[in-house]
């Protein structure tokens, strides 16, 4: 966090404070997909919203924002096309 950025912050600031880098963040790993960029950070900041009472401040307030995305983005790919087994299954076989 930068010397302005407070170690936790009000929900009504979650966005002008985490927004950016959660973006940046999920469109890095979403090669470039805008909208489902702000599909999950919209997410990751209801499900913050929702968890906070649980919310039990051991991590940092933007460690644990970043560790909703992650989920969110490991959900996306779990439920998409994309399988690591399926994959590993049309590989040529190793002798």
């Amino acid at each position: 966090m930068t010397e302005n950025t407070p170690e936790r912050c009000s929900p009504d600031q979650w966005v002008d404070v985490y927004g950016d880098a959660l973006f940046r963040h999920a469109l890095f790993r979403l090669n470039g997909n805008r909208a489902l960029a702000e599909d999950l950070v919209q997410e990751t900041l209801l499900a913050a919203w929702l968890g906070r009472e649980n919310y039990a401040g051991t991590a940092r307030e933007r460690t644990w924002m970043f560790g909703i995305l992650e989920h969110k983005l490991l959900d996306h790919f779990g439920s998409s096309t994309f399988h690591v087994g399926s994959r590993r299954s049309s590989l040529p076989r190793m002798r």
